[in-house]
């Protein structure tokens, strides 16, 4: 329910207030944080692969057909996690903690643009 709350006030805050972009992308990825956390709650370890496999293992796509998050989700776009600006998230697994990257405003990864999750277990 509560990510249901964080959700629907992302989407009012971007359709309405669009310079609140690179604020939303963080909320985002927090989204996307808690998904994760729950699936590694769930299994002891976060979801295998890159975004493609990551969105498909946090869509139900897992042995308890569980779905972590929802398919028709601001997060989600053709079967890829994305920022506000629908361009894909780069997810990267290191150690068991995963690293999601936005590109920023730009477009371009890399550089001082970047919206990144805190390192934390």
């Amino acid at each position: 329910a509560s990510l249901a709350i964080l959700i629907a006030s992302l989407v009012l805050r971007i359709f309405f207030m669009p310079d609140y972009q690179t604020e939303g992308t963080s909320k985002i990825i927090t989204v996307i944080e808690l998904a994760i956390a729950e699936y590694k709650t769930d299994y002891g370890t976060p979801p295998p692969g890159k975004n493609r496999a990551i969105a498909r293992t946090l869509l139900g796509d897992n042995s308890r057909n569980k779905a972590y998050m929802s398919s028709d989700s601001i997060v989600m776009r053709e079967g890829q996690l994305v920022d506000l600006w629908k361009r894909p998230l780069q997810l990267m697994t290191k150690n068991s903690v995963v690293t999601i990257i936005s590109a920023g405003k730009n477009g371009e990864f890399d550089d001082m643009d970047d919206i990144r999750t805190e390192p934390h277990d």
